[in-house]
């Protein structure tokens, strides 16, 4: 049995009970404080409810993982990609077997994320709302680093190209490995 473990308050969207995406802006590695962070707790509650324009709710959770089991949920993944981003682990020394299978595909928006299925009458929602057109970011199941973690003492220069996982250290510049999983092909000049 491990005893490393990670704990986290976290604000999830879903939508049909499925989760679009978890923020922790505060991971804990080891235990749950004793407090339970319930400052963070009041906080985050404030932002809980339904956005129905975007047909998702926003809630709190509470998460604690083991961190030498695989993911075991979008919730968990998410935990660890913080954990590596706030720099708490160190890249290779946690468990990321699967979880690129416990993230979902979700389209990133300017307005926040929003579930794929049906997405056309989301954005004509969203369109109506607003009063003006959203930016769709991206489709993918990880959004930009920066819509949730901007390290100290880190120079990103092009936010959309930046990764989930970081392995830079303090004061390093970080550039975006391109491969043939992430970047669709190109054609002519790169």
């Amino acid at each position: 049995m491990s005893t490393r473990t990670a704990w986290g308050l976290a604000a999830t969207v879903t939508d049909d009970g499925q989760t679009l995406d978890v923020w922790y802006p505060e991971p804990v590695l080891g235990d749950k404080p004793a407090d339970g962070m319930a400052d963070l707790l009041a906080e985050l509650s404030q932002i809980e409810g339904p956005d129905a324009t975007r047909a998702v709710h926003r809630s709190v959770v509470q998460v604690a993982i083991d961190l030498d089991t695989p993911p075991q949920s979008t919730a968990d993944a998410y935990l660890r990609l913080h954990l590596l981003s706030h720099r708490l682990v160190l890249p290779n020394t946690i468990n990321l077997e699967s979880l690129h299978s416990r993230m979902p595909n979700v389209v990133w928006t300017t307005e926040g994320p929003a579930a794929p299925e049906g997405f056309e009458a989301t954005r004509r929602r969203l369109r109506i709302d607003r009063g003006y057109p959203i930016h769709v970011l991206s489709v993918d199941r990880f959004p930009p680093m920066v819509n949730y973690v901007a390290p100290s003492n880190v120079r990103i220069a092009r936010r959309r190209r930046s990764a989930w996982a970081p392995t830079w250290r303090r004061g390093q510049r970080w550039r975006r490995r391109h491969s043939s999983t992430t970047t669709p092909a190109r054609s002519g000049p790169q």
